[in-house]
């Protein structure tokens, strides 16, 4: 497998990776006086969601993308801004094509996306999911993110929470 930077001829392939989740649990949010309580919750159905992929900035003037091939061929990319004034890169898309899914591809774009972090001397990384993304979410917990925030007004009738990175002063 090869992990590189997108290339513009790359952009129509990357766009036929369907971009979907399926989730038997989400987070709920409940609002106390000045504070937030997140809680893991069942649904009584299972929610699958599907997205048409695209990418935040079809320009790479602001962004940095990277996918990973498999025998010549797009499987997954990871789009990237970096904020500069808070030094920190923030992840806006990461899609897997749904056969290469569990099998650690995200895991090394993930991986990708702190090496570039480093490289440009951020102190963080952050990503938001929508509450009912409950495999999004667990996946970057694994990856040792962790909860911190939430945004109200992110999605249509749901959440976004943020999971945050934060590289450790070695």
């Amino acid at each position: 497998m090869l992990i590189r930077e997108l290339e513009n001829e790359d952009i129509e392939n990357i766009k036929k990776i369907s971009y979907g989740y399926s989730s038997e649990k989400y987070y709920s949010l409940t609002k106390g006086i000045l504070s937030y309580c997140l809680q893991e919750k069942s649904l009584c159905e299972k929610v699958q969601k599907s997205y048409s992929t695209h990418l935040y900035d079809e320009t790479l003037e602001s962004s940095k993308v990277f996918v990973i091939e498999e025998k010549n061929e797009i499987i997954g990319y990871i789009e990237m801004l970096y904020e500069e004034s808070s030094r920190l890169l923030k992840i806006v898309n990461i899609c897997i094509k749904e056969e290469y899914r569990h099998k650690n591809i995200a895991r090394k774009l993930v991986k990708a996306s702190k090496g570039y972090a480093r490289f440009n001397k951020a102190k963080g990384i952050i990503v938001e999911v929508e509450n009912y993304n409950f495999p999004a979410i667990r996946f970057f917990l694994k990856e040792d993110f962790k909860i911190c925030g939430i945004n109200e007004l992110a999605f249509e009738d749901e959440i976004g929470i943020l999971l945050g990175f934060e590289f450790s002063a070695i």
